[in-house]
């Protein structure tokens, strides 16, 4: 089986709402790499949280092989901890206890989608330990 880890950075500010996120791929067949490829999203209008959301949906609308185990690693608490709680939150539409939406629901109901039936990790490392790892990695 596959495993594809995908790396997740954003500088989107929250002030002025633009920048850009980056995300890396890499796919290993057993301890092999078999691609390693990274890509840039830039924005004009969107939040932080709702940037990495995007970069996601992006990375694996690419994913060409049928079966895979997914690790996504991202410097970003608030999405590694919502990520956890993704089937609850999709077993209650998206909605609080009092009625109102999450946050980006459309985003993490994609998400929850594109993630049907896929073995997925969620982990946190800081933004050094991401270009560390994907500093080899061509944009």
């Amino acid at each position: 089986m596959y495993l594809i880890t995908i790396y997740i950075t954003s500088n989107v500010m929250i002030r002025n709402h633009d920048g850009s996120a980056l995300y890396y791929i890499v796919a290993k067949k057993g301890n092999q790499v078999i691609k390693e490829q990274g890509y840039k999203i830039s924005f004009d209008v969107t939040t932080r949280n709702r940037s990495y959301l995007e970069a996601l949906a992006e990375a694996l609308q690419r994913m060409r092989i049928p079966q895979y185990a997914l690790e996504i690693i991202c410097d970003n608490h608030q999405v590694v901890t919502d990520a956890a709680h993704l089937e609850e939150r999709r077993a209650l539409n998206f909605r609080k206890a009092g009625g109102g939406e999450y946050a980006n629901a459309d985003m993490w109901l994609k998400l929850s989608d594109l993630l049907d039936n896929k073995k997925c990790s969620w982990k946190y490392m800081d933004t050094t330990g991401i270009e560390k790892d994907c500093e080899h990695i061509v944009l």
